[in-house]
């Protein structure tokens, strides 16, 4: 009976870990364009927010439903959005949307 009990209670600790972990920390890591090899994109936690950095620059981002949303001066608002099954983000461009793969 204890240990059914014991198991019972680990199955409903590793559930609550899991529902618990945050959904933006799929995004957190280094991704590199699948196309341009030398475009890669730092993404790390900031506090509640995301700082999102490449060899020339580092922007602020938040969380939203949409996914990593960065508010941009000159062209307005960017948002990175996850694929969650292909472990890629997609960030919007000049050409369209770019596919980055992760490589960290």
């Amino acid at each position: 009976m204890k240990i059914v009990q014991m198991l019972l209670f680990i199955l409903v600790i590793s559930i609550m870990i899991i529902s618990c972990s945050s959904k933006g920390s799929n995004y957190i890591g280094k991704w590199q364009n699948v196309t341009k090899h030398s475009d890669i994109i730092e993404i790390t936690k900031n506090g509640d927010n995301y700082l999102v950095k490449d060899r020339r620059d580092q922007a602020t981002a938040i969380l939203t439903d949409a996914g990593l949303e960065i508010k941009a001066p000159l062209v307005g608002t960017i948002v990175i959005t996850y694929i969650e099954n292909k472990d890629c983000i997609l960030v919007p461009g000049l050409e369209g949307n770019q596919e980055y793969k992760r490589i960290q």
